[in-house]
C-alpha cells in the first residue's frame, strides 16, 4: 500500500517530518509522535531534539510552515498610525476647538492629533465634545460646514 500524506523534513529539526496537516514523527523509526500540554497554559506542543542533542517543545503550526512555505498565509499589512497631509489641509471645527476635520473626511484631535475613528449607523458620524456637552455630527455635514461654507465666502 502507497502512502498518500507528504511528509518532508523539518528544517530546524533534521530528525523528524511533519505533513501538511500537523502531524510530527521521527525519520528513522517512522514512530509518529504525540502532542504534550503545556500545565500552565494548556497548549499543545510537540517535544522535540535538536541535531545537538538539546531538547525543546514547538507548535504544530510553526512546524508545518518551516516545511510547507507556501501554506503560510501572507502578513497583514502593518497599519498606518499617522497620515501626513500637507499644513491648511486640516481646519478647526467651529464650536469645538479641541477637533479637526480634513477635506476627506477624516477627523482628528487638535492637540495630540490622533484620529479619531468614526462610528456607523445609517451614516457615518463622530461623537464631538465641548463645553456644553456631547454631540453626534455627521461627517459629511462637517466637511460642508467647514470646507464648503469657506469656498462660498471666497
Amino acid at each position: 500500500m502507497t502512502e498518500l500524506t507528504e511528509w518532508r523534513v523539518l528544517p530546524e529539526f533534521p530528525k523528524y517530518e511533519v505533513t501538511e496537516d500537523g502531524d510530527v514523527r521521527n525519520r528513522e523509526t517512522k514512530e509518529i509522535l504525540t502532542e504534550t500540554e503545556n500545565q500552565k497554559t494548556g497548549a499543545y506542543a510537540y517535544s522535540l531534539r535538536r541535531a545537538n542533542g538539546k531538547h525543546t517543545t514547538r507548535h504544530y503550526q510553526g512546524l508545518i510552515y518551516s516545511a510547507f512555505p507556501e501554506l503560510e498565509p501572507p502578513k497583514p499589512e502593518p497599519k498606518v498610525k499617522r497620515v501626513v497631509s500637507k499644513k491648511g489641509d486640516w481646519k478647526i471645527i467651529p464650536d469645538f476647538p479641541r477637533y479637526q476635520v480634513h477635506k476627506d473626511g477624516r477627523v482628528r484631535y487638535t492637540g495630540n492629533r490622533n484620529a479619531i475613528a468614526p462610528k456607523m449607523d445609517h451614516t457615518e458620524h463622530v461623537f464631538l465634545s465641548n463645553e456644553k456637552g456631547r454631540f453626534r455630527k455627521t461627517i459629511d455635514r462637517l466637511v460642508r460646514e467647514v470646507w464648503v461654507s469657506e469656498q462660498e465666502a471666497a
